[in-house]
């Protein structure tokens, strides 16, 4: 979801409950035509444009929420690969957590993000670590590529084109912590 999504969602649902809230005073007993009808005649009578331009936000708003509810769920990516018996597909989810069990194994190695792409050379990896202090981080990153790529060869016979590694962090030491 992009954050013109989030920031459209977030507007609707402020709608909706403003929406709410009014007609919890409806049921009190409160007579929102009234109300409404004076505030909507006074912008009426002063500038006729700002009713105008407020429904049409609205109406603009209701229906990039419908389209955005019909545009459903992003498709699950896979790489696909020739078997002997036919095609097997792997999903780019289930990479993931494999690259996930193969980098946590490291010492050395706290925290990590996964990107996947797959491209003509091969699966195209990106990572970014947390690593522990005190550590060579040009060996680190090469034990972590050469783990990736090893394990996904052995596990699922995917050959693994790059695999672009990034320090983001370094981990605080627990004497520095307490």
């Amino acid at each position: 979801m992009t954050i013109l999504d989030r920031v459209l969602v977030l507007l609707g649902a402020l709608l909706f409950a403003i929406s709410g809230f009014l007609l919890f005073f409806v049921a009190g007993g409160w007579n929102p035509a009234l109300a409404l009808g004076e505030l909507i005649s006074g912008w009426a009578l002063t500038n006729s444009l700002i009713p105008a331009v407020i429904g049409f936000l609205v109406l603009l708003l209701g229906v990039y929420l419908f389209l955005l509810a019909l545009r459903g769920l992003p498709e699950e990516r896979f790489i696909e690969q020739e078997a002997s018996l036919g095609v097997v597909r792997i999903s780019f989810r289930a990479l993931e957590r494999l690259i996930y069990k193969a980098v946590r194994q490291l010492s050395g190695v706290r925290d990590l993000d996964i990107t996947l792409k797959a491209a003509p050379e091969g699966l195209v990896v990106a990572i970014g670590l947390e690593v522990q202090p005190d550590l060579n981080i040009p060996s680190v990153v090469e034990e972590v590529q050469s783990s990736i790529a090893e394990y996904l060869l052995r596990t699922t016979g995917i050959s693994v084109g790059r695999v672009y590694v990034e320090v983001r962090r370094i981990a605080r030491t627990e004497q520095a912590e307490a």
